[in-house]
């Protein structure tokens, strides 16, 4: 290679370096925004608009019961006999309850992409415990032998190990090819970028003194002792909120004149309003569950929350589901169970609502009294007292039973009897 090869060569690997690779900013965990600020898990978490839909979004998710179902002739049965229906619902491991477990998980996801827990087995396969691992500390790979996914765990402090693919429960936030998960701080640096630099300047406004209340005019030049004496005798008599209104005087040509600095010059608001609904939008959440409530009116905040359950925690809820039948099942346990959030409580309208929706339940007879004592965690009504009766109006009849009164007529020679 000549001279001027060599000189580009170097300069091309000089490029090379300046920009780093997705693996070394994913392992360094964190990635640099437009607006020059480093983001990370930390600092993104900082963002408030951030934070409330990360934790809006965990919380509610694990406040969800889930349960592992059979599959039966006439429809599905809790199948609470089975470890794994224990794990789910009430405790994954001897360490973590449900409620902290999935939080974990899912802000896991969140924020970096990609949830994972190592899967602990019995001598006959099933599932007995799962344990939350920090995504930041798996790496996946594939063995160089069999080509099958591992994932390299390396945790601070302790050693540094391999689990097969069995052994994970792994969740994609979204991906493109079902294997690679987008890391959501890299799409919304830029965001979540402005809106750090936005908080920044903010508090420098205050901190460097912008919120000047007002300035002094002297025509000639103060002395020393001129301008102490000034100075402290207008912050003796005129500071503070007990001395607000007061008369000022001034001597020997001096003039005040106010300083009128509007909230939105010194805090930024509509940028910072802004990136709250640019945070609300990134993660699909409505504006008003975060906080924002500009937009939203009393009419509306009802079907917007229907919304929310229907269209942003449903995709999430499906996510997890699919991945527990496709990871925690066996093929042949796929064939009768399955597992399933439920969604009734977020779902429930206001009370008339309920009430109304009961009474039509409970008389056109697909609803017992007990079913409906059952969704509003009241006791039940003893069956010998008719709690689990089914009722039916009598003014209607089932398409086979007019069927067979007009058969019968035509019998009669047209009569009913």
């Amino acid at each position: 290679m000549n001279f001027f090869g060599r000189i580009k060569t170097l300069f091309k690997n000089i490029s090379t370096l300046s920009r780093a690779s997705p693996e070394l900013k994913s392992a360094l965990g964190r990635v640099l925004s437009k607006v020059g600020i480093h983001i990370n898990a930390q600092n993104a978490l900082k963002v408030t608009a951030v934070f409330a839909c990360v934790r809006l979004l965990s919380e509610n998710i694990a406040s969800l019961p889930l349960f592992l179902y059979r599959k039966t002739e006439t429809g599905k049965e809790k199948a609470t006999d089975l470890p794994l229906y224990g794990v789910l619902h009430d405790a994954p491991n001897p360490e973590t309850d449900s409620f902290q477990f999935w939080q974990a998980f899912v802000a896991n996801m969140l924020v970096y992409g990609r949830g994972y827990a190592e899967i602990v087995r019995n001598g006959a396969g099933e599932v007995v415990q799962l344990w939350n691992i920090t995504t930041p500390y798996v790496k996946v790979q594939r063995n160089e032998s069999t080509k099958a996914l591992e994932y390299v765990v390396t945790s601070p402090g302790k050693e540094r190990f391999v689990l097969q693919k069995e052994q994970v429960l792994r969740v994609d936030w979204f991906s493109m090819d079902s294997l690679n998960a987008f890391h959501p701080l890299e799409l919304a640096q830029d965001a979540i970028g402005l809106g750090i630099a936005a908080e920044e300047y903010a508090s420098n406004y205050f901190k460097n003194g912008a919120n000047v209340g007002g300035v002094i005019e002297y025509p000639g030049e103060l002395d020393d002792d001129a301008f102490d004496r000034l100075q402290k005798s207008v912050r003796n008599e005129y500071e503070g909120l007990s001395k607000s209104a007061r008369l000022l005087f001034l001597e020997q040509g001096s003039k005040f004149q106010k300083v009128s600095n509007t909230p939105q010059e010194s805090q930024m608001l509509d940028t910072r309003k802004f990136q709250v609904r640019e945070a609300a939008r990134f993660y699909n959440v409505p504006p008003h569950m975060i906080g924002d409530l500009e937009q939203a009116t009393f009419s509306n905040i009802e079907q917007m929350s229907l919304n929310f359950v229907i269209y942003t925690l449903r995709p999430y809820l499906v996510r997890i589901e699919r991945a527990i039948i496709a990871q925690l099942l066996t093929k042949i346990d796929r064939k009768n169970l399955f597992s399933k959030f439920s969604v009734d409580a977020l779902l429930r309208g206001d009370y008339k609502s309920r009430m109304e929706g009961y009474a039509l339940a409970r008389q056109n007879g697909w609803m017992s009294a007990n079913d409906i004592r059952n969704l509003e965690d009241e006791d039940s009504i003893p069956v010998e007292e008719g709690g689990d009766a089914y009722l039916a109006n009598g003014n209607l009849r089932s398409l086979k039973q007019l069927m067979n009164a007009s058969a019968e007529s035509a019998k009669n020679g047209g009569e009913n009897k």
